[in-house]
């Protein structure tokens, strides 16, 4: 089994309980374009496959769809199905190899809880009830699903890589040879916190109250901006220390030259 290895293809069944989806990686330009109209599940497509790989499975909890298979080199394959019963969501993972099972894993209430345990030991972050979170450094108030999708990859890498660590080897390989990075600013727009906002005196708690849009251009913009103008004064800083200096150097220049 390679050290890294490339996704072949994936394909989704019930996505949001509508869209099937077959879609082929392996092509010679090691490039894919996904296009579609919005609500369609462009988006959901690169995060089933970040959140696989970076064993952030609580993800597939709350998924909608019916089976997922994605397909590696080596004839090796990843099945992700979910059946739910009575409210309760159970996903199972199962990884073969040339149609043979390698093991399989059943995503359960005690990993979800250890995840729980560790985002609390190492987040700013407090429990207000059962299902809402507030962040102590934003005041921001988040419900289970935003703590989950959004806190979770902000846990040391050490831990993050090891909460939901499956026991078989040969899983772990797997999953540690396929390096996905999502980059989420794809968008004109971005979320930023209100500062305007006082959280814990006026209770906001929906997130619309708790946040504002801002254009992305108009945040990078004055990054550069404020950049530089830190550069031209230093410049100017040094110009004028050069300056100053200028005629102590010329004579110094001088004398070596008739010594």
């Amino acid at each position: 089994m390679k050290d890294e290895m490339r996704i072949n293809s994936i394909k989704i069944e019930k996505l949001f309980e509508i869209f099937d989806y077959d879609i082929s990686f392996n092509n010679k330009e090691n490039l894919r374009i996904i296009t579609g109209p919005n609500g369609f599940g462009k988006t959901m497509i690169l995060n089933i496959i970040f959140n696989l790989f970076n064993r952030k499975f609580f993800f597939f909890q709350k998924l909608l769809f019916e089976k997922i298979s994605v397909f590696l080199q080596d004839n090796i394959a990843i099945i992700i199905s979910k059946k739910t019963e009575k409210n309760e969501s159970n996903v199972k993972f199962t990884f073969t190899q040339n149609g043979e099972n390698l093991g399989v894993f059943d995503y359960s209430d005690k990993l979800e809880n250890e995840v729980w345990k560790n985002i609390s030991k190492f987040l700013p972050v407090g429990r207000i009830d059962e299902n809402t979170w507030v962040d102590h450094r934003t005041d921001r108030v988040l419900n289970r699903d935003i703590l989950l999708n959004e806190y979770a990859d902000q846990l040391p890498e050490a831990v993050s890589r090891n909460i939901l660590r499956i026991k078989s080897p040969e899983i772990n390989t797997i999953l540690d040879s396929v390096k996905v990075h999502l980059i989420r600013e794809q968008r004109l727009f971005k979320k930023v916190p209100n500062i305007e906002r006082n959280y814990r005196e006026r209770n906001y708690r929906e997130e619309k109250d708790q946040t504002i849009m801002i254009e992305t251009i108009q945040t990078y913009g004055e990054k550069l901006k404020q950049l530089i103008s830190h550069n031209s004064q230093q410049s100017f800083k040094i110009s004028q220390e050069l300056d100053s200096s200028y005629p102590d150097r010329l004579i110094n220049e001088k004398d070596k030259l008739t010594k």
